[in-house]
Parts: C-alpha cells; sequence; structure tokens
C-alpha cells in the first residue's frame, strides 16, 4: 500500500510527533509561557490537557522520519527549558516512570489518609515500593511521612494528610498535605482542589505522585 500512496501523493512526506508531558502549570500558564511559539507552522504546537498534567504535541511533517525529528528537536529544547522541571516525560512516559528512574535504587513508603489507598495502588507497581498503608485519620503529612518510613523500612516517607473541606472563592474545594521526608531532608506542601470527595481525591493522588517526583 505504501508504495502506491507514495506514488499518488505528488509531495511523499512523513508526520512525527513528540508529547510533552508536564505538571505544575495550569493550562493558561503554559500556553502564556509558550506563546511565541504558536507562531511555528511547521513544526506546530498543540496543548492538551489530562486531569492535571498538560501535554504539548509537537507536530513536524518532512520528507523523511529523520528530517521530521530534526525539525522537533529544536522545539522540544527550547519547551524543556522554559517549563523546566514541570516537564517530567515524553510520548509515553508516565509519572511512574520518572518516580521509578529516579529512585534509583531506594525504597519508598507511604502513609495515606485522604487518597484511601489510591496512592498505594499506584505505587504497588514499581521497583523500590517498600509498602503503602491507609488509616481513618491521624497526625499531619509530615508525622505519616516519618510513620511510613519507619513501618515499611523504606529510605523516603510519603504523607497525605486527612482532606480539610474548605471554601474558595465561592465554591466547595478540599485542601490537603502532602511531604517527603527522607533520612536528612523533610519537604510539606498543602494543595486546594475544586469538589470533594472521589473528584478531589483523584487529584490528591495525582499531585502526591508529583510532589514524590520532584522531590527525588
Amino acid at each position: 500500500v505504501m508504495p502506491r500512496l507514495r506514488t499518488a501523493s505528488p509531495n511523499a512526506a512523513v508526520i512525527r510527533s513528540r508529547v510533552l508531558h508536564t505538571w505544575g502549570h495550569g493550562e493558561s500558564q503554559v500556553a502564556e509561557m509558550l506563546d511565541d511559539l504558536y507562531a511555528s507552522i511547521n513544526p506546530s504546537i498543540a496543548f492538551l490537557i489530562t486531569d492535571m498534567e498538560v501535554k504539548i504535541r509537537i507536530t513536524a511533517k518532512a520528507e523523511d522520519g529523520a528530517s521530521a525529528e530534526a525539525l522537533i528537536a529544536p522545539v522540544e529544547a527550547e519547551v524543556r527549558s522554559r517549563l523546566g522541571e514541570a516537564v517530567f516525560g515524553s510520548d509515553d512516559e508516565t509519572v511512574l516512570d520518572a518516580i521509578e528512574r529516579s529512585l534509583a535504587g531506594r525504597t519508598v513508603g507511604a502513609f495515606e489518609v485522604a487518597t484511601a489507598g489510591a496512592l498505594t495502588q499506584r505505587l504497588s507497581g514499581i521497583a523500590g515500593f517498600a509498602g503503602g498503608t491507609t488509616i481513618i485519620a491521624g497526625a499531619d503529612a509530615v508525622e505519616l511521612a516519618r510513620r511510613a518510613r519507619t513501618v515499611f523500612g523504606a529510605q523516603i516517607g510519603v504523607g497525605i494528610s486527612e482532606p480539610n473541606l474548605v471554601e474558595d472563592s465561592g465554591e466547595q474545594a478540599t485542601e490537603v498535605g502532602f511531604a517527603v521526608v527522607t533520612s536528612d531532608r523533610v519537604e510539606s506542601t498543602k494543595m486546594r482542589f475544586f469538589g470533594a470527595g472521589e473528584r478531589a481525591r483523584s487529584y490528591a493522588v495525582l499531585a502526591a505522585l508529583h510532589v514524590l517526583r520532584k522531590s527525588l
């Protein structure tokens, strides 16, 4: 079929795409940071969003695959330069791939409240996962992360605190605390997600994975 298509087309070409995965900036912020790159026609840039992750698709058309990749390369490098650590993977890579790669032989354990075991389920498939548990209520995220290290004998502990329902700009939101603890470092943060229940829980799981990734 391909030879016939090439014969039928007066301008035979191939199309290649590279998808960069980012987390930490909203879609509008990413669009603003990359605004001038929109002017490019070949390669072109498009944005996709899945949950809290913003994807940037760079598409190029050329006579052959190598030429198309050569068009993509400088644009990809510029996007990575502008967005920095917000970029965590490309094409089929996931945040779990990035975590597993960054663990580099270390182990991680989790104590979670707000995510009802969903973080443990996501982490269970990676090398280096020492174990996780869900509790009904408990201490703050830092203390939970410390307990995760102790209970599972892990080098890295992740803690997710009990959810706190709040009002934000007139809408219901859920505030959750996250922490990552190692033998010599403690990092903690709080985030708010609009909505409650399963919606907020799914956002909190993704946020916890990225908090861990950035810490690693």
